[in-house]
């Protein structure tokens, strides 16, 4: 799945795992937009696509940074992960605070979005010199280091 993701309409709540609350799961819809490349590393994001998809979308979070929240979402029986940015609160979460959802403060839907597509971008474009770095690498015989000098 070559593009971003983006989350539409919540149409109910779906207990996949009742004994287990972070296993919890919201059944919603996801837009996804297209991506056309330019070249070169640049492109652009379009959200003006027919494609919903009917995803299953965990209702807390697994993992979080310093301003994003990272779900695990299932599409057609897959795992994926699903962002969120999101004000999270200065030193992080406690862990006796059982939904961290209730705790952090939801950026507008369209704030978010615009988040997501400079993350992808810059993303695209880190993959695309990456890529032709190899390439230069290869064909002068360099060796590239993986590891740390």
């Amino acid at each position: 799945m070559d593009g971003a993701l983006g989350s539409s309409t919540s149409r109910d709540d779906n207990d996949i795992h009742p004994d287990n609350p972070q296993k919890r799961f919201e059944s919603v819809q996801f837009e996804i937009a297209s991506w056309t490349s330019r070249g070169f590393g640049s492109g652009e994001i379009t959200w003006a696509t027919d494609e919903v998809r009917d995803v299953e979308l965990a209702c807390l979070p697994f993992a979080y940074g310093a301003c994003k929240l990272v779900y695990m979402v299932m599409i057609n029986g897959k795992r994926w992960v699903a962002k969120r940015y999101a004000a999270i609160p200065e030193g992080g979460f406690r862990s006796d605070v059982p939904d961290v959802n209730a705790i952090t403060r939801n950026l507008p839907i369209q704030k978010n979005a615009s988040f997501l597509e400079a993350e992808f971008k810059v993303q695209k474009s880190g993959s695309y010199f990456l890529d032709e770095f190899y390439k230069l690498a290869r064909t002068t015989s360099a060796t590239v280091s993986k590891g740390i000098l």
